[in-house]
């Protein structure tokens, strides 16, 4: 092996160790408004299981699974009878301690468009979709 291959080996592994512990340390988790397109792209899909993985406990508990799953299979027929998402972006994302607000806009692809205000709070390393009281 050339020092020159060795010297190249030797960088690859550095930047994946690098990566690998970012990914560890929770310092490359999904920003709110990350968190945000992924919950809508899961709405729209049907995907409600994996969309509640992206609400807060609290807005969990105060609604309740059922009137949840409803909301959100309500919100997902609202989204396909618009052509479904064309795309997503971000207008704003503002964070402040524990607590994130994003304004997103959302066009469809009917050329339709909506605009998205959603508050987020940490839980744990994670944001989660939370709404004010």
């Amino acid at each position: 092996m050339t020092a020159r291959m060795t010297r190249r080996l030797v960088t690859v592994s550095v930047a994946v160790a690098g990566t690998l512990w970012l990914t560890g340390c929770g310092l490359l988790k999904p920003r709110p408004s990350q968190v945000v397109g992924n919950f809508l792209a899961n709405v729209e899909r049907s995907e409600l299981q994996e969309a509640v993985l992206s609400v807060s406990t609290r807005l969990r508990q105060m609604l309740g699974d059922g009137k949840l799953m409803a909301g959100l299979e309500e919100q997902g027929k609202q989204m396909r009878s618009r052509g479904g998402i064309a795309s997503i972006r971000t207008a704003s994302e503002r964070i402040t301690g524990d607590i994130a607000r994003v304004s997103s806009i959302v066009q469809f692809k009917n050329g339709s468009t909506t605009n998205e205000n959603t508050k987020l709070i940490r839980e744990g390393h994670d944001w989660k979709i939370d709404a004010d009281k």
